[in-house]
């Protein structure tokens, strides 16, 4: 039994002062899904045509075809359509990839105090933040297949795509790591 006073305290979403987070999980092991608790109001970006399972009010759910700086990542032929979802109750949502069984996914949850570039072109797949920017930047100090980097900076969840496992590796401060261009999916960055 609930009180009358305790059912008309309002439900947290998305949008606000005290706005809920979104959550984002990596499901599996190797991690080929990943599972995001959306509250109400809040918009994520997901890659076209990862949809693989939404469990809510599908009449509160409106989707839109979005575009991420397509000329610049058209120019470098890197993913530009994503899907813009926002719910005025909240969903859970199950993404997974399309191009290959050997894809794992990684969550970065950024707090504002680090930037990431993601250097891989198909490395972001999904995003969700009130202050989260995903912007393309052409990096020159990055060999020519991963030239055109995506700079996420602000606070939200991220969703990474990589070919193969995901390690984390924490270099310190006087450290130095070599490593194939070709195997770095993102790096921080103050």
């Amino acid at each position: 039994d609930i009180s009358p006073e305790v059912k008309n305290v309002p439900t947290l979403h998305g949008s606000g002062p005290f706005a809920a987070s979104p959550k984002f999980a990596a499901v599996g092991s190797p991690a080929t899904l990943v599972n995001i608790n959306l509250p109400a109001s809040s918009n994520l970006f997901i890659r076209k045509g990862s949809l693989v399972s939404l469990n809510g009010n599908l009449k509160d759910i409106t989707s839109t075809l979005s575009l991420l700086n397509p000329v610049t990542r058209g120019l470098t032929a890197t993913p530009t359509l994503y899907t813009k979802i926002t719910s005025l109750s909240s969903v859970n949502i199950l993404l997974g990839s399309r191009s290959s069984a050997f894809d794992t996914f990684t969550v970065l949850s950024l707090d504002g105090r680090a930037d990431w570039k993601v250097t891989q072109k198909s490395g972001v797949y999904a995003w969700s933040g009130p202050s989260l920017s995903v912007s393309t930047k052409l990096d020159s100090k990055m060999n020519f297949a991963n030239w055109a980097t995506t700079l996420l900076s602000g606070r939200g969840q991220v969703a990474l795509l990589a070919k193969g496992q995901v390690y984390q590796i924490k270099v310190e401060e006087g450290e130095s790591i070599a490593i194939n261009p070709r195997s770095l999916l993102a790096y921080s960055t103050t």
